[in-house]
């Protein structure tokens, strides 16, 4: 992970996104880039020391608090105009691995043009997305769930996840596997060897196994995030897709908006994978 990129509104979870980014980039020795996109209604200043957005300097006095933290000094970009061109414009030219961002609900207008944004990314940037949700994600990770199909394709992603993340040597690891009627319909035995395989691939980390048979992916996830609180939820771009084929896109960031956990959505591509 070489760079990672702050998503960022002028918002209560601006501060949260600072912290995870800093924190994430430091311990990866990372570029940092902080980003935020100009609304219709939103003008910038720029001073020497600082910047203000509608007049607002809480984003620009964080940044410096976490500067100081991590001793680390992050490039800040400001875009206007067409969200998703210019963020993915950004992705690019700077080849971000990761994107630290917010997900709000869909109870105002505001909250509905940040959860459309949130799709955007997720369907369209070239790179891994971590979405903050209400739990905050500024501790150490001590349980993380991989939401997988678990077949002989995914352990190259798995391998790459554990490399990507860096997980605290402690961390405990659920290997979760939905299983519905109309797409896996495996038998039971393949999947406890399946699941067995990717428990030697995580060691030294703890694995817990866990199959949901006859259930829904969204419902399986869901019950399954309610049920243990862990601090995060990770699924490869491949299985996304799975999940975006069985939903749809808006039904897929509901998905995401439920679950209260924050949730990380790995991008792989074995052709542009780091030696």
């Amino acid at each position: 992970m070489k760079t990672i990129l702050a998503l960022i509104d002028v918002d209560a979870k601006a501060t949260e996104i600072l912290d995870t980014a800093f924190r994430f980039a430091k311990q990866n020795d990372a570029k940092l880039i902080v980003y935020h996109h100009l609304f219709k209604e939103e003008s910038i200043s720029i001073r020497p020391s600082e910047f203000a957005i509608n007049s607002d300097t809480s984003i620009s006095k964080s940044g410096q608090t976490y500067q100081e933290t991590y001793n680390l000094v992050p490039e800040y970009r400001f875009t206007s105009g067409k969200f998703k061109h210019q963020i993915l414009d950004c992705v690019k030219k700077e080849n971000v691995d990761l994107i630290v961002m917010g997900s709000n609900g869909v109870s105002n207008a505001k909250e509905r043009i940040l959860g459309s944004h949130a799709e955007k990314v997720l369907e369209s940037a070239e790179c891994s997305v971590l979405i903050l949700k209400d739990l905050r994600l500024n501790h150490p990770l001590k349980e993380v769930v991989f939401a997988s199909s678990f077949n002989k394709k995914d352990r190259e992603i798995f391998t790459y996840f554990l490399e990507f993340l860096k997980l605290p040597s402690d961390c405990l690891i659920h290997l979760l596997m939905v299983d519905t009627y109309s797409f896996f319909n495996q038998p039971s035995i393949l999947v406890q060897e399946s699941l067995e395989e990717f428990e030697e691939l995580a060691k030294p980390y703890r694995t817990e196994s866990h199959f949901f048979h006859g259930i829904s992916i969204e419902d399986g996830i869901l019950k399954f995030m309610g049920q243990m609180k862990p601090d995060l939820l990770v699924m490869s771009n491949k299985y996304s897709r799975i999940l975006r084929t069985s939903l749809s896109g808006s039904k897929m960031i509901a998905t995401i908006h439920q679950n209260e956990h924050p949730f990380l959505n790995i991008d792989y591509d074995s052709s542009k994978k780091e030696a």
